[in-house]
């Protein structure tokens, strides 16, 4: 399920490269973006380099996506926290190469710090889950 629905994520992304995205296609992404991160910890964990740069590509089709999302909103505190993602994850896909763990594991917990910096700045909890604050 989880596949399918990144499947279906990654598909609105790249249909719609340059718009901008919906609260829920933010929502969704967010989802599939914390899975993501479990995986990609655990391709760091036992040193699986190739599914490690494949999650990175995962992410990064997020993150630019997310990037527009809040750059569209005029929040520029939030499209530098998905830039700074961005960077990280650009570190993150040359210890892949590199097959690095340390490496890995720090430009991971870079990306790590930038969600964690949005979240506090940006997101709210509800009786439903998260939302973006109003």
């Amino acid at each position: 399920m989880t596949r399918i629905l990144f499947f279906v994520v990654a598909l609105a992304v790249t249909t719609v490269a340059q718009e901008t995205m919906t609260d829920d296609e933010y929502d969704a992404a967010m989802k599939e973006i914390r899975l993501t991160l479990g995986d990609t910890r655990g391709h760091i964990d036992a040193r699986y380099w190739p599914e490690l740069d494949t999650e990175v590509g995962r992410l990064q089709a997020f993150f630019e996506q997310i990037e527009i999302f809040w750059s569209a909103r005029g929040v520029d505190d939030a499209t530098g926290f998905a830039q700074e993602a961005l960077q990280a994850l650009e570190s993150l896909s040359t210890a892949a190469t590199q097959e690095d763990q340390t490496a890995a594991r720090d430009a991971l917990q870079r990306l790590q710090g930038s969600c964690q910096s949005c979240h506090e700045g940006f997101r709210e909890e509800t009786d439903d889950g998260y939302r973006i604050k109003p």
